[in-house]
């Protein structure tokens, strides 16, 4: 059964190797473009340009992004100082016997 559907494939199979000698460069240039390994040159100049457009849009917004990370970190040292400071003053005013919360003292 088997080998009787292996010779009906075989018998009905198309002869590629024919198709192309019949057709030539013309059928190998079609069959290459159909599989996308022959484009015409507008349609790779315009993947040229869309690649490039992409590729700076990518670097300018990575280049975004590490500024709004360098900024997060000034903020970030920024606050640390803030609180830094806080605690040197609520110290500095404990030990002057002031109350470093005043609505504590009610």
């Amino acid at each position: 059964m088997i080998g009787r559907l292996a010779a009906e494939a075989a018998e009905n199979a198309p002869n590629v190797i024919g198709l192309l000698l019949q057709w030539g460069v013309p059928g190998l240039v079609v069959a290459l473009m159909l599989l996308g390994w022959l484009v015409p040159k507008p349609s790779h100049e315009q993947m040229r340009t869309d690649r490039d457009a992409w590729k700076d849009a990518y670097e300018r917004e990575r280049d975004a992004h590490q500024a709004t990370r360098d900024a997060f970190v000034d903020a970030s040292r920024s606050a640390g100082a803030a609180v830094e400071t806080a605690r040197t003053a609520t110290g500095l005013l404990d030990r002057l016997g002031h109350p470093s919360n005043p609505g504590a003292m009610t």
